[in-house]
C-alpha cells in the first residue's frame, strides 16, 4: 500500500519504524489531547485503529495503536485472509 502510495504522488512514503510511531502516538496525545489511533468504542462501530509498523517479530510484523486509557498497544499481528484486506491498514510517514 505505501509503494502504490509512493508510486502515484511521487513522494518517498515508506512504512514507520517502532520508535517513531510510538513517539508520534505519544506526541500526538500531548500536544492536542486526541488519540491517533483509536480503541472501539460505540462512537465509532467499535473498530480498534491500528498500523503496522517495520519491525518484526518470529516473523509477523508488528502493530502499533488502539490506545486506551491503559496505554497504547504493541503485538505481532498474524491474522491473514478477508480479515487483513478488510481492516488492517497502515500508516506513512514521509521520509525528509
Amino acid at each position: 500500500m505505501v509503494d502504490d502510495l509512493a508510486r502515484e504522488t511521487f513522494v518517498d512514503w515508506q512504512v514507520p519504524e517502532l520508535r517513531d510511531t510510538v513517539a508520534t502516538i505519544f506526541l500526538k496525545k500531548i500536544g492536542s489531547g486526541e488519540n491517533l489511533f483509536q480503541i472501539g468504542n460505540e462512537q465509532n462501530g467499535h473498530i480498534n485503529t491500528y498500523t503496522h509498523v517495520k519491525e518484526t517479530t518470529h516473523g509477523y510484523h508488528l502493530v502499533v495503536g488502539i490506545s486506551a486509557p491503559s496505554g497504547v498497544r504493541v503485538y505481532s499481528y498474524y491474522g491473514d485472509g478477508e480479515y487483513v484486506s478488510e481492516f488492517v491498514g497502515v500508516a506513512a510517514r514521509r521520509k525528509f
